[in-house]
């Protein structure tokens, strides 16, 4: 399924954002189909400060990109979602992120300071997916990014596996704090292209590698979920349902 997203699709993300950021303590909304509570703003900042303290430079990416940056992540069955007027005039930009590691890829090849200096970042974003919706799969949602980048390199993918462990051991560590959740409820699963993280069974973020051959980039990088709303809402309500049934038989 494609689909063609209008200017107003992003100006009322801008407002979506700015109600999360003002409003987190009002009772419960909807977000992509699914209730979630109204703190669920504090999840996004909570885990924003962790990664910073974890050495992960908060940056702004942009959420409109173009075609060629989308198409590196891009499922072959898969078009993404194009707008139908640019918001950026003279600009080939005109596709709405999957997620901000696309927007990372778009500064990959437009040459971005940050990009060439290398280092770790988070960010957070819309995402817009051209999937099916169920419980679990939202046409868009909201998510923070994770990203070491690594300028001129391609690829040993090895060495660059034992760091998308290691950031995937930080976002574990900072997902749990943030939810109070035990071993038991969130764990580390390896996968076929990295690593997984899952609450109560539900993945709630992959971990990997991926490299960039473009004329103008040449670039690994690992990525990953730094929180994605409202999945963990429905990990965390889950844990807390089944919290409750221990609690209610051990009394």
């Amino acid at each position: 399924m494609s689909g063609v997203w209008r200017r107003d699709a992003v100006v009322f993300w801008i407002h979506w954002c700015v109600h999360l950021h003002t409003q987190h303590n009002s009772g419960t909304f909807t977000v992509a189909g699914a209730k979630v509570k109204g703190n669920v703003w504090e999840y996004i900042s909570q885990s924003i400060n962790l990664y910073q303290n974890a050495g992960y430079e908060y940056i702004d990416v942009p959420w409109i990109v173009t075609r060629e940056a989308i198409a590196v992540t891009l499922p072959r069955n898969k078009t993404g979602f194009s707008i139908a007027e640019t918001m950026h005039l003279n600009s080939k930009a005109n596709c709405l992120v999957g997620s901000a590691e696309q927007s990372f890829i778009d500064m990959m090849i437009s040459g971005d300071p940050a990009m060439r200096a290398g280092g770790r970042y988070v960010t957070a974003s819309p995402c817009f997916r051209d999937d099916a919706p169920d419980e679990l799969h939202k046409t868009w949602f909201f998510k923070v990014e994770l990203i070491d980048v690594f300028p001129g390199a391609l690829t040993r993918v090895g060495p660059k596996r034992e760091e998308a462990w290691r950031m995937c051991n930080t976002a574990l560590r900072v997902m749990r704090d943030v939810a109070g959740a035990g071993d038991d409820e969130m764990k580390i699963v390896e996968t076929s292209e990295g690593f997984d993280i899952e609450y109560c069974g539900i993945e709630v973020g992959s971990y990997g590698v991926r490299g960039l051959n473009h004329p103008d980039a040449k670039y690994d990088w690992v990525y990953g979920t730094g929180m994605a709303i409202p999945r963990f809402q429905i990990a965390y309500d889950i844990d807390l349902k089944e919290s409750r049934k221990c609690w209610d038989r051990c009394v």
